[in-house]
């Protein structure tokens, strides 16, 4: 979690997971007590998980969340012609 403060403004940017319900659960902690404040609250998904060359890392459940994709709409390959080397 990272803080940036400004006058009495904070900023607080963090990354969190929301629950299969869809349900966003925040406990944030704060220095001010019986007090109203408002709350302002950007949701910004973030890229899906990419495959890292460098770590040899597939995502996790790559094969799970991919497989059949593409049953509607076939890969073709159609006829080659010869090509002489």
């Amino acid at each position: 979690m990272k803080l940036k403060e400004s006058n009495t403004v904070k900023t607080i940017t963090t990354k969190v997971k929301i629950g299969p319900d869809g349900v966003l659960n925040l406990k944030i902690p704060t220095d001010v007590k019986e007090s109203e404040i408002e709350v302002v609250i950007v949701l910004q998904p973030q890229p899906a998980e990419k495959y890292e060359p460098s770590t040899g890392k597939w995502p996790e459940n790559l094969i799970e969340k991919t497989y059949g994709c593409l049953k509607e709409d076939p890969i073709v390959r159609h006829p080659q012609s010869y090509c002489k080397v």
